[in-house]
């Protein structure tokens, strides 16, 4: 995670700065979908936010009702999104 409250994107072919992917308070845990084509963000600011991974546009934001989001993960086929909050629940 991030304690700038940010996730950043490089190019990997020329290590430069493509995008600031910003939220209000610590990132803690990001993931790719398994095609490479999003990004999601957790946050203590009790979103997650979806991401465009080739451009660093935001998809969308989903509030986690006063839950912090501490981690997440993708199903394999790339269709679902699984979160884990802060007092356990998922």
């Amino acid at each position: 995670g991030s304690d700038d409250h940010t996730a950043c994107l490089w190019s990997p072919q020329t290590g430069a700065l493509k995008r600031v992917l910003n939220h209000k308070n610590r990132v803690s845990g990001l993931q790719f979908s398994p095609n490479g084509k999003l990004l999601a963000t957790a946050s203590l600011d009790h979103t997650v936010k979806m991401w465009n991974a080739r451009n660093g546009e935001l998809i969308g934001t989903f509030d986690q009702e006063g839950n912090q989001a501490k981690c997440l993960s993708f199903s394999p086929d790339g269709t679902k999104l699984v979160v884990g909050l802060d007092h356990g629940d998922i």
